[in-house]
């Protein structure tokens, strides 16, 4: 297998970094950790896609048994994701289907479901591993949570209910999409031309790249620093950014590269409610146009000054920005 092995090269590292190979892709990485064929879950089923191909899609059964299988293999340390328990990850766990629902909220039946399919094969994970000699005693296990997602939607039915012995349903779930090139055409009259990285902290890079302190840069900071938007969920008008990282900031977070292409003009920390993209229109928008808003359930109208409004399958945002009490 050495033919495909690969050089693992870290050009900044200080000091160098050279002498180093790596296997890249399952591909290449199955056959020396599992030669008898495709690596397994732990429930023993061959790991493939929601497609049922080849492939990886890091449920934690399928997770866990590829870390096990590279555990057993004598792989020393591993580092492993499994994807969140609150998005849909097929009937086969949830017991519901993606076309009808493409995220969970707190406490409904399918997320409920969900969590306990992963609570099972932490179980198989841990129970094979110590069969393995795998223990707390000389191996170090450390789960910590990724993102600390955060759900947008609206309050849970019914009131009282808990997810246990009252299963909860939500009415309005979903994230609230705006297009910035719209909003800060209509709110500011702004016309030049930028994009970003969609998110909920969108790194925001302004054409033409100009400098920290230009009077370009500092009038868009002022503008998307006082934006705000209708939240159709909630019906009341947010203040859009919580916070702006400028290239001072993002030095000072250790985000600035070498390319200065690739560092953004500023960052934008947004009401984890909204995602934020940019489509390059800049046409000016009715504040109050009517707009679908697409979460569960018929569609209908309401008053808003955006372009889309709650999408279904988008329900929980990565919570970007943490102040501390």
């Amino acid at each position: 297998m050495r033919e495909q092995r690969r050089a693992d090269i870290l050009k900044d590292e200080p000091g160098g970094y050279t002498g180093f190979t790596a296997l890249y892709g399952n591909a290449n990485v199955q056959p020396q950790i599992s030669p008898g064929g495709p690596v397994r879950n732990l429930d023993g089923n061959v790991i493939t896609d929601s497609q049922g191909n080849p492939g990886f899609s890091p449920t934690a059964s399928q997770t866990l048994g590829y870390v096990a299988t590279m555990l057993e293999a004598g792989v020393p340390v591993a580092y492993t994701y499994i994807a969140d328990a609150h998005d849909n990850r097929g009937p086969a766990l949830s017991g519901v289907t993606t076309a009808a629902e493409g995220t969970f909220g707190s406490g409904e039946a399918g997320f409920v479901k969900q969590l306990q399919a992963y609570d099972k094969a932490f179980g198989q994970f841990f129970a094979r591993l110590a069969a393995d000699k795998f223990t707390t005693s000389n191996t170090l296990f450390v789960i910590t949570a990724d993102e600390n997602d955060y759900f947008a939607g609206g309050p849970p039915s019914p009131a009282n209910c808990d997810g246990v012995t009252i299963p909860c349903t939500y009415a309005k779930k979903g994230e609230v999409d705006i297009d910035l090139s719209q909003l800060m055409a209509t709110e500011f009259g702004e016309g030049t031309p930028f994009g970003v990285h969609s998110d909920d902290a969108p790194t925001v890079y302004i054409n033409g790249n100009p400098a920290l302190f230009s009077p370009l840069t500092r009038r868009f900071e002022h503008e998307a620093a006082v934006l705000t938007a209708f939240n159709p969920i909630t019906g009341n008008t947010d203040a859009l950014t919580q916070a702006i990282a400028d290239q001072q900031e993002q030095a000072f977070l250790h985000m600035v590269t070498a390319d200065p292409n690739r560092t953004p003009n500023f960052i934008m920390f947004a009401n984890p409610d909204y995602f934020l993209s940019a489509s390059a229109i800049r046409r000016i928008a009715c504040r109050f146009r009517l707009a679908r808003t697409r979460s569960r359930g018929s569609p209908g109208t309401t008053a808003i000054s955006i372009p889309r409004s709650p999408i279904p399958g988008s329900a929980w945002q990565v919570l970007e920005l943490k102040r501390r009490a």
